[in-house]
């Protein structure tokens, strides 16, 4: 106290004490004062007994310090009475009191980043979109509504519409179709019936893509030299090759897709694959049976001998039609002289079909007759389709691209090699 027993700067009266934070107050003074010099509600006075009008004070917790932010602004992206960050979907300008929601997403997209400064918030395409990079974040069915009409519209909505609509009817009709063909056409599918007539198996290389399209050789395969014409076989090949062989306008279009709407390319070599699949088959079907004034493939036997009528040879491939073999029968063998197939003694060779791409890896097929017949021998069937399912889940990570004979390292084909040696031995074909 003074001589007078006055109380010093900062103390107030009637007791004396120090003034509370947010008050001053001079030399002899009988009361504090409020202090009134903070910049803004996300400010805070921090002393006792301050003794100027001048009083401290800091921002909030969290906050930019004072030193850098003398006016303890609450900062765009940040919001409310404690001045926190805006959460991911909103966004505030600078000394807002609410965060204000974000509305300026596209199409299959979500916000990613809290605390955004303006109403330009940022956004990603999720999964849906059929592209991560699409400005727009569009699905499948609006993309092709912009494709084909040129962006959002009534008109182009309701063609839209009806194009599904009609193809889904052209779907059913040709499903049922299918059913119908399927039921008639079952003389010529290779089905585990005829597992006791089956001669042989011939496998046509290449992939049926440019550059690699089906082929066989003219050479009469050594299990067929008795029951083939060399010439008729020579010119069913030439005429295969002719079948097979890949337009280069084709690979034009499938790079122009490819540039310019990357998702309809792989669709469009699909639907070009599917249909040489599809006039491959009538053509062994034509030259097996000697119909449209084509010549069986067959040897002329002596007269009396009905032998020839027997053979029958029938074409198959997978459903993406990059793998294919032609099976041929002798429907005149005894069922009784059939037997399993010992593979101790007898090699079978089994190839996978498949591009070896993330939609078409490389795989066996299960369903295949000769698979089938495989699951007959002593081993049992649970050791064959074990192998089997084994190579497929090994193969789907297999890239075409390790297949390639110049390949310096391929460690999803050593995978693939060991996990099959590994699965024989478990299941006691090691050796086989």
């Amino acid at each position: 106290h003074g001589p007078n027993c006055e109380c010093p700067a900062g103390y107030g009266m009637p007791e004396c004490v120090a003034c509370p934070v947010g008050t001053w107050s001079e030399f002899g003074s009988d009361f504090c004062v409020e202090c009134t010099n903070k910049p803004s509600r996300w400010s805070e006075y921090t002393d006792t007994a301050w003794t100027v009008e001048d009083c401290r004070y800091n921002c909030l917790e969290g906050m930019p310090n004072v030193s850098v932010n003398p006016l303890c602004d609450c900062p765009a992206g940040w919001a409310g009475s404690s001045c926190e960050v805006c959460p991911v979907g909103m966004w505030s300008p600078l000394n807002s009191m609410d965060c204000i929601p974000c509305r300026n997403k596209l199409g299959y997209s979500e916000y990613t980043v809290a605390g955004w400064p303006n109403a330009s918030c940022d956004y990603r395409c999720t999964s849906d979109a059929i592209y991560l990079s699409d400005v727009y974040c569009r699905g499948a069915m609006q993309y092709i509504a912009d494709l084909l009409f040129g962006g959002e519209s009534t008109f182009g909505t309701l063609a839209l519409v009806a194009i599904v609509l009609l193809g889904a009817i052209v779907g059913c009709l040709s499903r049922s179709s299918a059913r119908r063909a399927k039921l008639r056409d079952r003389k010529y599918r290779f089905v585990h019936d005829k597992l006791p007539y089956h001669i042989c198996r011939v496998h046509l290389y290449g992939q049926n893509r440019l550059h690699s399209s089906w082929k066989l050789s003219k050479q009469v395969p050594t299990p067929l030299e008795g029951v083939l014409s060399e010439d008729l076989w020579r010119a069913f090949i030439e005429e295969l090759h002719r079948k097979t062989k890949v337009n280069r306008l084709e690979g034009i279009v499938e790079r122009f897709f490819q540039f310019t709407h990357p998702p309809l390319a792989p669709f469009f070599v699909l639907w070009r694959r599917r249909h040489r699949g599809r006039a491959m088959k009538e053509l062994v079907r034509t030259h097996s049976d000697g119909r449209a004034n084509k010549a069986a493939v067959w040897k002329v036997l002596p007269p009396g001998m009905q032998h020839r009528r027997s053979l029958q040879m029938i074409f198959t491939c997978d459903a993406s039609a990059t793998s294919a073999y032609i099976d041929f029968f002798d429907l005149s063998q005894e069922l009784f002289d059939w037997k399993p197939v010992d593979l101790r003694k007898e090699a079978r060779l089994l190839v996978a079909h498949g591009m070896g791409s993330y939609a078409d890896p490389f795989a066996l097929d299960v369903g295949d007759p000769l698979v089938e017949q495989l699951a007959q021998t002593a081993f049992g069937a649970p050791a064959i389709y074990s192998m089997v399912f084994t190579f497929n889940r090994l193969a789907r990570l297999v890239p075409a691209s390790e297949l390639d004979i110049n390949a310096d390292m391929r460690p999803c084909v050593d995978r693939l090699q060991v996990g099959v040696a590994d699965r024989a031995r478990q299941c006691g074909l090691d050796g086989v």
